[in-house]
């Protein structure tokens, strides 16, 4: 746009002189056609200097609209990454409360396990607190057999006793209960 505003100025320059040299020959009609040349050509300008200053101030409004793009961006990207880091917790939480539950229940096979070991091994063997467990078997009715085996299960006596007392009760002629 500069260009054009000094070829405009460069025309107008020789203009001036073209109007002195008319004006010194008596051609008044010449003179005032260049003269309307000249108005046209400044105009000209004028307008060059306008759309000069719009574009200026187009550019200043993109510039800032470009920062201000760039600082959402910048916001957005963090958000994304905060959003993302929270999924990923969340996630990680799911996984774990999930693992929990997996252990748990590898946990209890492997308790399942050693109570099983522990009750193939004679009743002398097992811990007081595992003597003492009383276990409860479904009766229908009154069962003396029954009530005399859960009563020495409860007591602590060892299975070398537990089958005596059964056998006691089935020569007597009494069959437990099951």
């Amino acid at each position: 746009m500069r260009l054009q505003e000094m070829d405009v100025e460069g025309e107008e320059k020789s203009l001036h002189r073209t109007i002195r040299e008319a004006v010194k020959r008596n051609d008044i009609v010449s003179a005032r056609a260049l003269a309307r040349e000249i108005v046209s050509s400044r105009k000209a300008v004028k307008r060059l200097q306008n759309n000069k200053a719009q574009l200026s101030s187009l550019s200043m409004h993109v510039g800032e609209s470009i920062v201000m793009m760039l600082h959402l961006y910048n916001i957005l990207h963090f958000f994304f990454i905060d959003e993302g880091m929270i999924e990923e917790m969340v996630n990680d939480a799911v996984d774990t409360a999930l693992d929990t539950e997996d252990i748990e229940k590898e946990t209890e096979e492997e308790v399942n396990k050693v109570l099983a070991e522990i009750a193939g091994e004679t009743g002398s063997q097992h811990p007081e607190s595992v003597r003492k467990v009383k276990i409860e078997l479904p009766t229908q009715g009154a069962c003396p057999a029954s009530e005399a085996h859960k009563k020495t299960i409860a007591e602590g006596a060892d299975e070398e006793e537990e089958l005596e007392q059964l056998r006691v009760t089935t020569v007597k002629g009494v069959a437990p209960c099951s």
